[in-house]
């Protein structure tokens, strides 16, 4: 039952977040009702319903949520998301306090991504001294993600990690991050690049450099030292393409490349992927009014509304045609100067 009524007020704050829509009359009561429930998935439905709504007389009731030691992490992980909407610019000096090392690494991310929806210059530098410690590319996308989501987000983080000398594991994880969420923003490239000493160039396209590759690859290429490659941290991917039902749904199945496609074809994909872009894989980016960006794969359209998959997160974004300020095609997710760390012998 609790997890029913769970699953109802999340639809309520969906409804908010992306239409805008949200019940008439006094919600303060029943909202505060909610918060004070006994079971941790309907007192989380509730802080999540108070943001959505901006019902800023609960703020009170949000931080001692995200405070409290002995609350349920996803009730700290609600009161945290729920801070921007009932707090408002009051709330960018409850978050930082929750990015320290003492608290659990999910409360940390979750405050740095609400911080960035109130001072996103700020967010940066918090997300900045987390960077070195992410340990894994799901906690870097983590604290990448917020960033990817506002409008001059990327820059501000990029600005935020050029002031300190990123160690070269967390420049590899950042890298992998922007690589799965089909990002390739210059700034964060030029940081990534430098950590690494990287020169991200990448050749001009020629048919001459194609035909020499594909010579190259006829006369000593190896399939099986290429699926070692594919499947390595250091080409990343597995992140975004499906081989034989394994990896990712980012890019295309690649199960059939080497029956559907000619050398020379595969050779562009991989070196200029912006080239020619498979149909289905056009990437759509959209700012909203409210300084939001998101960049994914149109599911749906209607004269009211435009439902994306979203990169950064995975998850579907509903937005309201009125909402939208922005709306461009951006070509591919995946980004140029993949192979650049790569050896002669594994690009082959």
């Amino acid at each position: 039952r609790a997890a029913g009524r769970a699953n109802v007020l999340e639809a309520l704050a969906n409804a908010a977040r992306s239409r805008k829509k949200q019940p008439s009359g006094d919600l303060l009561p029943a909202v505060q009702s909610l918060i004070e429930a006994h079971e941790a998935d309907v007192r989380a439905a509730g802080l999540r319903l108070a943001g959505a709504w901006q019902l800023k007389p609960l703020r009170a009731q949000a931080v001692a949520c995200a405070r409290d030691l002995t609350a349920a992490l996803n009730v700290r992980l609600a009161a945290i998301a729920a801070l921007p909407g009932v707090g408002g610019a009051e709330a960018v000096g409850e978050l930082p306090s929750l990015t320290r090392a003492a608290h659990p690494r999910p409360l940390q991310l979750a405050a740095v991504a609400s911080l960035a929806q109130l001072a996103l210059e700020r967010a940066a530098q918090q997300a900045s001294a987390l960077a070195p410690a992410m340990n894994s590319r799901e906690d870097m996308a983590a604290l990448l993600a917020p960033f990817l989501q506002r409008q001059g987000g990327a820059d501000a983080l990029a600005r935020a990690l050029s002031t300190m000398s990123l160690p070269p594991d967390a420049a590899k994880l950042l890298s992998r991050a922007l690589s799965s969420a089909g990002r390739s923003d210059a700034a964060l490239l030029t940081v990534v690049n430098r950590a690494l000493g990287l020169a991200p160039e990448t050749a001009a396209y020629s048919r001459e450099l194609v035909e020499q590759f594909a010579a190259e690859v006829q006369s000593r290429g190896d399939a099986t030292r290429g699926r070692e490659v594919y499947r390595s941290e250091l080409a990343n991917c597995a992140a975004c393409h499906k081989i034989a039902g394994e990896g990712g749904v980012i890019g295309p199945d690649l199960s059939a490349v080497g029956r559907s496609l000619p050398l020379d074809l595969i050779i562009e994909a991989v070196l200029w992927p912006k080239r020619q872009i498979k149909e289905g894989f056009l990437l759509t980016q959209v700012t909203t009014s409210d300084g939001d960006e998101f960049q994914g794969y149109k599911l749906k359209e209607t004269p009211q509304e435009l439902t994306l998959r979203d990169l950064a997160t995975g998850r579907e974004v509903r937005l309201a045609k009125p909402r939208i300020q922005e709306l461009t095609d951006s070509g591919t997710a995946m980004p140029d100067g993949l192979t650049a760390a790569m050896t002669r012998d594994e690009l082959l």
